[in-house]
């Protein structure tokens, strides 16, 4: 038995070394993403009908300025929200892109089970998101953020936060002075 074990080992030792690939030199590793455009601006509107993004003339309530973004840039043309279907858990999926069930944000108020009453605990940071998530990533390649009202992004490394406790109803203004000071400060 020890007579066949021995040149066995060596055929399969011999094997190996003969389909083994000897290392060829690398090329300078490619950047895991190419810029296609310098700013990129997601705006959540919770609970917004689906007519009112795809025909915005239709909505109840004139959408203008919607409609004129609509026009001028890319636009979802219909959404999926996860169950539940809650604000903070559907943000939380767009900040991970995983569902409920693996980012663990599954309701708008957290149920503290010893005392059997809704939680006085803040869901709405992101300090309940996994540790890898778009923030992160942004944050990682050094990218200039900006939030205003955007959930789940409290007490996140975000060059400009307003977050969602304080600006439940931006108005427009507002936003632009946002976006115009981050993107004068990009550009700088």
């Amino acid at each position: 038995m020890r007579i066949i074990c021995i040149p066995l080992c060596l055929l399969l030792s011999l094997c190996v070394s003969l389909f083994a690939q000897t290392p060829t030199p690398t090329a300078t590793p490619k950047p895991r993403f190419q810029r296609i455009t310098s700013h990129v601006v997601v705006i959540s509107i919770g609970g917004l009908q689906g007519i009112c993004v795809t025909k915005p003339s239709n909505c109840a309530t004139p959408m203008v300025a919607l409609q004129r973004w609509r026009e001028r840039g890319v636009v979802a043309q219909t959404a999926e929200s996860v169950y539940p279907s809650q604000t903070l858990p559907a943000h939380a999926t767009i900040l991970t892109g995983r569902l409920p069930v693996d980012h663990k944000v599954t309701t708008n108020q957290h149920f503290d089970e010893t005392r059997g009453t809704l939680s006085e605990t803040n869901l709405d940071d992101a300090l309940h998101l996994p540790k890898e998530n778009l923030l992160s990533l942004l944050e990682k390649e050094k990218l200039t953020v900006a939030a205003m009202g955007f959930p789940m992004t409290a007490q996140a490394a975000i060059t400009t936060n307003q977050s969602f406790a304080v600006v439940t109803q931006p108005n427009t203004r507002k936003a632009k002075e946002t976006l115009a000071a981050v993107v004068t400060r990009d550009r700088a």
